[in-house]
């Protein structure tokens, strides 16, 4: 099953382009920012399944059987124990997920009009047939990769042991 969840995110984007903004049109959803949230939503879901589960698999389910031992339902077991010790796993994994979004580029461009695409999908339209407008580019190359350093900043004390979560210790 969890191979089934990994190889949806091995098709080539474009190969589901053209369906996915057929689907969109019939939902009256182009030129909206929801088909983007939906499209990168759905197509990240694949890896944050995968990945996650590694993380869970981790941890012991003898931690989750003994806190509702101790009066704790199956939802707050979760939410109140294993949640904050995978809270590396889910770190990592929404850090990915977040660079992986914000570098995405087909998606954007097919799916939302000209107002409501991010910057990323701007930058094309600075190249010009009266030449590239470099300063332009270079000033919207930085503010496109400030979000992604800010949020990777925030969360790299999670990151770093999500990365190493599972490793072999010494």
């Amino acid at each position: 099953m969890f191979f089934f969840f990994l190889t949806t995110r091995m098709a080539p984007p474009i190969s589901i382009a053209v369906p996915l903004f057929l689907f969109f049109t019939s939902l009256g959803l182009i030129d909206t920012i929801y088909a983007v949230v939906i499209a990168h939503t759905s197509f990240n879901l694949s890896l944050v399944v995968w990945m996650m589960r590694g993380f869970f698999a981790e941890i012991p389910r003898e931690i989750d059987e003994a806190a509702m031992m101790d009066g704790r339902s199956r939802l707050g077991a979760f939410f109140l124990v294993v949640a904050p010790l995978a809270a590396p796993g889910i770190g990592a994994t929404a850090v990915l997920c977040f660079i992986l979004s914000w570098n995405e580029f087909l998606y954007a461009f097919i799916l939302v009009a000209f107002d409501g695409r991010p910057l990323t999908v701007g930058i094309p339209g600075l190249v010009t047939p009266h030449g590239t407008l470099w300063g332009q580019v270079a000033a919207v190359a930085i503010v496109a990769t400030l979000p992604i350093v800010l949020f990777t900043f925030l969360v790299q004390k999670q990151l770093v042991r999500g990365l190493t979560f599972g490793a072999v210790k010494g």
